[in-house]
């Protein structure tokens, strides 16, 4: 979920455990067709999903909650897509 103010990791905005803290909104992109993004002072991926399903099991949100890639510079960062 993205609005102009915060940046959530869930998978259903009214759901959310909480918005992912400390994002520069105003630099935040995502690339097209991945699951990468970036602001001005990270590199994010979703390292790590928790899923909670609701009572009967039809029904669940998931988020995540460890999301940095260490060490990675965002103003040199490129997703790489393998070719087969």
């Amino acid at each position: 979920m993205i609005n102009k103010n915060t940046i959530g990791s869930g998978d259903n905005p009214d759901l959310e455990k909480e918005p992912m803290p400390e994002i520069d909104v105003p630099t935040f992109e995502i690339w097209k067709d991945t699951e990468y993004a970036r602001d001005k002072n990270k590199v994010y991926y979703p390292i790590n999903f928790t899923c909670i399903e609701f009572e009967g099991g039809n029904e669940g949100v998931c988020f995540c909650d460890e999301y940095i890639v260490q060490n990675a510079d965002p103003e040199t960062f490129e997703h790489l897509v393998k070719r087969t």
